[in-house]
């Protein structure tokens, strides 16, 4: 591995990645345009194709070879070649992964919900959805509308997850081990985010420390949810998982979500910033878990090609 040629890869990768969308979104912002409206939502679904045009961009400018998927990346000693993974496999339980994609960026949602009605008890109020006209049935089929629309329309998360999960963090593994990739891959994420943030993303406008609080805790969780996402990449060699893992949490889809009262909350909870802390803390042990357990495959697999 050339490092310098790396770290100029990566460099320009970031470059394009960020140029494009804050460049975007400081000419939008600034021509006075406020975050919400039809042109605002149309610039952030096309900002998040940006990380996988940038990742293209870089492999045709530094004439970097580059496979499209695994099944086809191996030289001529067997070794594993530089892959965008959108391949799929499911030799040796791959397809495993699929599932825990789905199933567990879903359950992740629902257990955040159920600690925060643990702490503030009437702010989950099942009155909502009888007043929105949901029965108990349609209730159910609310995660299942959740997957449906974040699978048929992952094209967004597709074009986050190639240039993130496929083409960054794969060479920031190289340059600063697996522990660091994840941390500071994902801490660019999360920057990343930070001029839609400043105009309410994720948290409005009207809460303490705004936008800086609001920063912080966002990159939390990108931290978080990258581990995860890292993880499905990894192990199902494949791309996939990461971007149907991804599009259903942007779809938010919960039963218990719909069932949030906020004005029952109160005190710190009150704030968005802690909600959503106290609402990730499922999330961050995932993330937590899934660090463990990539340090360890890569432990395995160096004692395998020693």
């Amino acid at each position: 591995m050339n490092k310098k040629i790396e770290i100029k890869r990566l460099l320009i990768f970031l470059l394009i990645a960020f140029g494009l969308v804050w460049g975007a979104m400081f000419t939008y912002f600034g021509l006075d345009g406020e975050y919400g409206t039809s042109t605002c939502n149309a610039i952030l679904m096309l900002a998040m194709l940006c990380p996988a045009i940038a990742s293209l961009v870089t492999i045709k400018l530094t004439k970097e070879k580059m496979w499209v998927s695994v099944e086809e990346n191996r030289n001529s000693e067997g070794n594993q070649l530089p892959s965008l993974r959108l391949g799929i496999s499911f030799k040796n339980k791959k397809w495993v992964w699929f599932p825990v994609a789905i199933f567990g960026m879903l359950l992740c949602m629902e257990l955040g919900y159920v600690i925060i009605w643990l702490i503030e008890p009437d702010v989950i109020n099942f009155e909502i959805l009888k007043i929105s006209g949901i029965t108990k049935t349609l209730a159910t089929l609310i995660p299942i509308a959740g997957i449906t629309s974040g699978v048929m329309f992952s094209i967004g998360a597709l074009g986050e997850e190639l240039g993130w999960r496929s083409y960054m963090v794969p060479k920031m593994e190289k340059l600063f081990g697996t522990v660091g990739a994840i941390l500071l891959g994902n801490i660019i994420w999360g920057i990343w985010h930070f001029p839609s943030i400043a105009k309410g993303h994720a948290f409005g406008l009207d809460y303490k420390g705004a936008p800086y609080t609001g920063y912080l805790v966002f990159t939390l969780s990108c931290v978080a949810m990258g581990a995860f996402l890292q993880l499905l990449v990894e192990k199902a060699n494949s791309v996939w998982p990461a971007v149907f893992a991804h599009a259903i949490n942007n779809t938010g889809a919960s039963i218990l979500g719909m069932c949030v009262d906020r004005s029952k909350l109160s005190g710190a909870m009150a704030e968005p910033t802690v909600f959503l802390l106290i609402h990730m803390i499922p999330q961050i042990i995932l993330g937590v878990v899934s660090v463990v357990v990539l340090v360890r495959m890569r432990k395995k697999q160096k004692e395998e090609n020693n």
